[in-house]
């Protein structure tokens, strides 16, 4: 699992014109290795989002790109900490 500020900083997240995450309209031609699923756990007691690479369908919430590529056996992403009290590291994680 990679940390959240090291996911924003080594790939370059870009985020859609308002600042929200991307539809899959806008990413759907986009290279693939650029394009990050966000997803929930879909576990209520973690409330954290996940970078998942590649497009996928279930439980996204959007996509973001990202200007470095991704590769075959690069790690899933925190996102978004909803505890952010757990680490001090994800408390100074900020994505654009």
């Amino acid at each position: 699992m990679i940390p959240e500020n090291d996911f924003c900083e080594v790939w370059g997240v870009r985020l859609a014109a308002d600042g929200g995450l991307f539809d899959f309209d806008a990413v759907r031609d986009m290279p693939a290795d650029r394009v990050w699923t966000i997803v929930e756990s879909g576990d209520d007691m973690d409330g954290n989002w996940y970078a998942i690479p590649g497009l996928h369908y279930v439980n996204r919430l959007g996509y973001v790109i990202t200007e470095q590529p991704w590769v075959d056996y690069t790690l899933d992403a925190i996102y978004f900490a909803d505890d952010v009290d757990q680490d001090e590291e994800l408390a100074d994680a900020t994505c654009p």
